[in-house]
C-alpha cells in the first residue's frame, strides 16, 4: 500500500469513527431523555453498539500506524438538532432511521473502495449491525414497544452476551487473517 493509499484509508476510517461516535452520543442523549424503560434500553443498546463500532475503527487506525482522532462533535450528538427540538422524538427517530440507511450505503461503497481486507471485515460487521439499527428504529417509530419487557439488568446481560459473542467472532477473524497462506 502506498503512502497516499494509506493516508486515504486512514482518513476514511477516521471519518467512520467520527460518525459512529456521533451516533453513540446521539443515542445516549436520547436514552437519558426517555421515560419508557424499554425504549431507554433500546437507545442504550444502540449507543453501545455505535461505541463498539468506533472502537473497531480506532483499533484499525492504530494497526495502520495512525493516531486515533478525538471526537469533534457535540456531546449530545444530533439529539439537540433543530429537527429534534421542533419535531420531537418521532421526527428525530425518522431522521435517525434515514441516517442509518445512508450509513449502510456509505459503508457498502467503502467495501469496494477501501481495498484493505481487515477494514472490509470490520465493514461487514458494521453493516450488519447498522441494518439491525435501522430495523430497531423502525420498530421504535411504529410500535413504540420494540422490546419484550425486561429489567435493566436483564437488558445489560443480553447486551453483554451479544458483545462477547461479537468479540469471539472478531478474534477468530483476526486469527484467520494472521495465519500464513498455504498457497
Amino acid at each position: 500500500m502506498t503512502d497516499s493509499d494509506n493516508k486515504r484509508l486512514l482518513a476514511a476510517l477516521a471519518a467512520n469513527l467520527q460518525a459512529e461516535m456521533e451516533g453513540h452520543y446521539t443515542y445516549s442523549a436520547l436514552a437519558k431523555r426517555e421515560n419508557d424503560p424499554q425504549r431507554r434500553n433500546a437507545f442504550r443498546g444502540l449507543a453501545a453498539a455505535e461505541k463498539h463500532h468506533a472502537g473497531l475503527w480506532a483499533g484499525r487506525i492504530l494497526e495502520l500506524g495512525g493516531q486515533v482522532p478525538q471526537y469533534t462533535g457535540s456531546e449530545s450528538g444530533q439529539a439537540e438538532s433543530l429537527a429534534t427540538r421542533i419535531g420531537g422524538a418521532d421526527l428525530a427517530l425518522r431522521r435517525l432511521e434515514i441516517d442509518e440507511g445512508r450509513d449502510i450505503a456509505k459503508y457498502g461503497k467503502q467495501l469496494k473502495a477501501l481495498g484493505d481486507e481487515p477494514s472490509i471485515a470490520i465493514l461487514k460487521e458494521v453493516i450488519a449491525d447498522e441494518r439491525e439499527h435501522y430495523q430497531t428504529l423502525g420498530n421504535l417509530i411504529r410500535s413504540r414497544r420494540p422490546l419484550p419487557a425486561m429489567s435493566p439488568e436483564q437488558a445489560q446481560e443480553e447486551l453483554d452476551s451479544l458483545l462477547n459473542a461479537r468479540k469471539k467472532v472478531i478474534r477468530k477473524r483476526q486469527v484467520g487473517l494472521a495465519m500464513p497462506s498455504t498457497a
